[in-house]
């Protein structure tokens, strides 16, 4: 059975609807790459993202903070993994900007590191060998 473009392909959330126009946050994200083309509301796609990291060697994220200290977030905001350190090398970019190294652990239990441009930016993130 073929549901809505206008719900969750996962849950069934009803998506909103918005006037002709509108620019902002349109409360879902498309997965055309995926095999069944899915258009997931913003806490199912960070459902996905998290089912992708825990096959992936390698995998983007935000580098954010939380109440509890740095994070690694989905694109929607959703926790990836909890950030165990967080160093600022400033000037090592050929454009003089700071990097951001760190080091984390998923909820799964594995172990990431990676780098990003700073709080707010993307980072990319290797999983640690063992």
């Amino acid at each position: 059975m073929m549901r809505s473009r206008n719900a969750c392909t996962d849950c069934g959330a009803v998506f909103p609807t918005h006037p002709p126009g509108y620019i902002g946050d349109r409360g879902y994200a498309d997965y055309p790459d995926y095999a069944d083309g899915a258009r997931v509301c913003y806490p199912c796609a960070d459902v996905r993202a998290r089912a992708d990291m825990a096959k992936a060697l390698r995998f983007f994220a935000y580098l954010g903070r939380d109440a509890r200290g740095p994070i690694l977030t989905t694109w929607t905001g959703g926790i990836l993994a909890r950030c165990e350190s967080v160093t600022e090398r400033e000037g090592i970019n050929f454009d003089g900007t700071s990097r951001f190294y760190f080091r984390a652990v998923a909820p799964d239990g594995s172990r990431w590191y990676g780098s990003g441009a700073g709080y707010g930016m993307h980072a990319r993130m290797h999983r640690a060998k063992r």
